[in-house]
């Protein structure tokens, strides 16, 4: 299927507004160019298929929904306490209290304390606690992203545990139907 026919039937099943909208999407297609086989399959499939009128009113609710609200809210945490330093500030008196060490973040919508527990001498268990502010939801899906990337969901009062993670630098997402909040994460020595 070329462009031009592309245009066409969009222009039938979405009206000019539809069009318009998919016209940054065609931009990158030259005149005479193919389709890939999907697409042109998938079109076929959509023009064939009997759909009904959105009534106005609908659409314009929809449209009004989506531009005004974001679903998902994005933050970013910033840490707050970090206990390894503490400890070195401390000095001698501070090096035998805890082999672990605690990470705790702020950010508007939710609080998060990483519990870090060295496993041998080569992996970490991270145990975290979101604590979100407000009416968010209390159960969280936590993705850790770096030099190893596992996920967990958390427990109805926003606990979740990571074990056997390496050392290094990584992201930590904490989301829900809600919330998304970002946190830069270093695990193993200051």
């Amino acid at each position: 299927m070329k462009r031009q026919e592309l245009e066409r039937r969009l222009l039938r099943l979405l009206g000019q507004e539809g069009l318009d909208n998919a016209a940054v999407d065609l931009a990158a297609l030259e005149d005479g160019q193919e389709l890939p086989y999907w697409l042109s399959q998938l079109v076929i499939a959509a023009d064939a298929l009997p759909l009904p009128e959105v009534p106005p009113v609908v659409s314009q609710d929809l449209h009004h929904l989506f531009e005004s609200e974001t679903l998902v809210e994005p933050h970013s945490a910033v840490l707050v306490r970090d206990t390894r330093v503490e400890k070195q500030l401390v000095g001698a008196r501070g090096a035998d209290v805890a082999q672990g060490w605690s990470l705790t973040y702020t950010s508007p919508v939710a609080d998060v304390v990483l519990d870090m527990w060295p496993q041998h001498e080569s992996s970490i268990d991270v145990v975290g606690h979101v604590m979100g502010h407000g009416r968010t939801e209390n159960a969280y899906r936590a993705s850790l992203l770096g030099p190893t990337s596992v996920k967990a969901d958390s427990d109805r009062l926003g606990r979740f545990r990571f074990q056997g993670v390496l050392p290094g630098s990584y992201t930590l997402v904490i989301d829900n139907r809600q919330i998304e909040l970002t946190l830069e994460v270093e695990l193993g020595e200051v």
